[in-house]
């Protein structure tokens, strides 16, 4: 039984910290910017992010979005 308690104790930090990593935007970017140009590529426009910071469960901010035509 200690076993068994040990080891959820130890599994369940690292299921929340290896969850917290894994929808950080950064490691999705290329996946998002990608599905956004297919999106947009049927009427004619592109779009370049530059960098994607903060997380997937709240807010995600970028400083520079290059949208044309």
């Amino acid at each position: 039984m200690i076993d068994r308690q040990k080891l959820i104790m130890i599994l369940i930090p690292v299921i929340f910290i290896a969850g917290f990593f894994v929808f950080k935007p950064n490691l999705w970017q290329s996946r998002i910017e990608s599905y956004l140009n297919r999106q947009l590529n049927n009427e004619g426009w592109t779009i370049k992010i530059n960098k994607f910071s903060g997380h997937l469960f709240s807010n995600i901010y970028t400083n520079d979005i290059l949208l044309t035509n």
